[in-house]
C-alpha cells in the first residue's frame, strides 16, 4: 500500500478545521443510542412493538422491586401492545447475597417452563423476597408451586451452562455502562434507577411519536 504523508503545518490545519463533536454551536447532534438487543431474554409483547423496554434487574435490590411494582406494571398496562418488555440480570452479589441464586432460579424457571412460568415466578421473587434471601431454598419451593420439577430445578442451578447465561447478562450489562439497577433500556435510551412512571411516559411517547 502507497503511504501518503501529509505536511505538518497542513495536518495541523485539518485539525482546527474538523467539526468537533461537542463543544462547537454546530455540531450539536443528538448522542448516538446504544444497540441493545433482546436477544434470547424473557420478554413479554408483541415482537414487532415499536418500543422495547429491557431491563437489567436484581431481584433482591429493593429499588428494583419498587420499579416493578410501581411504575414497570403501570407502563404495561397503559401501552400494551406498544411495548415489548425484556428482563436480563444483573445481580450485585457483593450486596445482595441470594441474588445470583435468585438469578439462576429463575433462568432455570425459564428452561423448564418458558416464559409465562418465567414471569409468574419473577412476580413471586419479588413479593416474597423478604423470605427467599433469608432461606434460598424456598427459590425451589416456589417453583415446584408452578408445577415444575425439584430435582431438575436444583440441578439445572448447579449447571455451568445457568452460571454462563446470568454471567453473559451481567457482561453485556457492563458492556452498556450498567453500574446501578435498575437500568432500563428503551429503544436503546438509557434509564437508571427506580424511576417515575410519568417519566417512562415521556420517553415512551417520544419513541412513538417518531414511528
Amino acid at each position: 500500500m502507497r503511504k501518503i504523508c501529509v505536511p505538518l503545518f497542513l495536518a495541523f490545519a485539518l485539525f482546527l478545521f474538523l467539526p468537533f463533536s461537542s463543544g462547537t454551536a454546530g455540531a450539536q447532534t443528538a448522542p448516538s443510542k446504544p444497540v441493545v438487543e433482546i436477544g434470547n431474554a424473557p420478554s413479554k409483547g408483541r415482537g414487532d412493538a415499536p418500543v422495547t423496554l429491557i431491563e437489567f434487574s436484581d431481584f433482591e435490590c429493593p429499588f428494583c422491586k419498587r420499579f416493578n411494582d410501581r411504575t414497570l406494571a403501570r407502563v404495561l398496562e397503559k401501552y400494551g401492545d406498544k411495548v415489548r418488555f425484556a428482563y436480563k440480570h444483573f445481580p450485585l452479589s457483593e450486596v445482595h447475597p441470594q441474588a445470583a441464586n435468585a438469578a439462576k432460579a429463575s433462568s432455570c424457571v425459564y428452561f423448564m417452563g418458558e416464559e409465562s412460568a418465567f414471569f409468574k415466578y419473577y412476580d413471586v421473587l419479588f413479593d416474597r423476597v423478604d423470605e427467599w434471601k433469608k432461606d434460598e431454598t424456598r427459590l425451589v419451593t416456589y417453583a415446584k408451586d408452578l408445577g415444575l420439577d425439584e430435582t431438575k430445578l436444583s440441578a439445572c442451578m448447579k449447571s455451568p451452562a445457568t452460571e454462563r447465561w446470568v454471567t453473559n447478562d451481567l457482561e453485556e450489562g457492563k458492556k452498556l455502562g450498567v453500574e446501578k439497577v435498575p437500568t432500563c433500556f428503551v429503544n436503546g435510551r438509557k434509564v437508571t434507577g427506580a424511576q417515575p412512571f410519568e417519566l417512562f411516559v415521556k420517553i415512551i411517547d417520544e419513541e412513538l411519536n417518531q414511528k
